[in-house]
């Protein structure tokens, strides 16, 4: 279930979505001791991470993570953990906790399988904000990725999947679709028309394997999706 909010300007739109997840974060950490705040990487959020990290919140009592990854050193420019860290983990939200995938030296498996281990303590994410590409991929689940099947599987136990696809350049870690359908309050960001007739598209296609975003908007709690061209 999903529910379309359009915005009259992308400022209204992340100015709007910062003070909804500052709300809900709220409520979180008045019922849970720790909360988990997942996010994506990509260039369309950083104003809302700009707008979250000036939050006056208890971010000693938040851990955010990614809702996927490179498999790149925390340094390169390609690296959502330094997109995070540089735009999100500043002002009052550097006090939060990040749970970075990516580890050096060892294989995208064994980073999986440590990642997974890490986050198993802190599940279910508290609040989650993914964004969608124009090929309808969410996270890093490709619609031609090799473990789709994997990554998409509503009888998976896996938390977090190496995965790679011949579209994209690095191998990626991502979010299972089960962890991310979780989510106590989910919420789909893009902007563009492009991306908008994407989505549209997507909720017209009957296998989730040709649109993985698709797989996530079909849950049993409701997804907000905010949009601004």
């Amino acid at each position: 279930m999903y529910v379309f909010k359009e915005y009259k300007n992308q400022k209204t739109l992340f100015t709007s979505l910062s003070e909804l997840i500052v709300d809900e974060l709220l409520f979180a950490l008045r019922n849970k001791r720790i909360v988990t705040l997942a996010v994506p990487g990509g260039t369309t959020p950083t104003p809302l991470f700009h707008a979250l990290s000036l939050a006056k919140i208890e971010w000693n009592r938040v851990v955010v993570i990614p809702t996927d990854e490179r498999c790149v050193t925390g340094e390169s420019h390609l690296s959502n953990s330094r997109l995070i860290r540089n735009n999100l983990l500043i002002n009052r939200a550097k006090k939060a906790s990040f749970s970075e995938f990516f580890i050096p030296d060892i294989s995208p498996n064994e980073m999986a399988a440590a990642g997974s281990k890490k986050l198993k303590d802190i599940l279910p994410i508290d609040v989650c904000v993914l964004g969608m590409g124009t090929d309808m991929h969410t996270a890093s689940i490709f619609p031609d990725a090799d473990r789709l099947s994997d990554a998409l599987s509503s009888e998976s136990s896996d938390i977090l999947i190496p995965i790679s696809s011949p579209t994209v350049a690095e191998m990626r870690l991502t979010l299972s679709a089960t962890v991310l359908k979780s989510a106590c309050r989910l919420h789909l960001l893009f902007t563009g028309l492009d991306k908008k007739a994407a989505f549209l598209e997507s909720l017209n296609k009957k296998s989730y394997l040709e649109a993985p975003v698709k797989a996530i908007i079909d849950r049993e709690g409701e997804t907000l999706v905010h949009y601004s061209n």
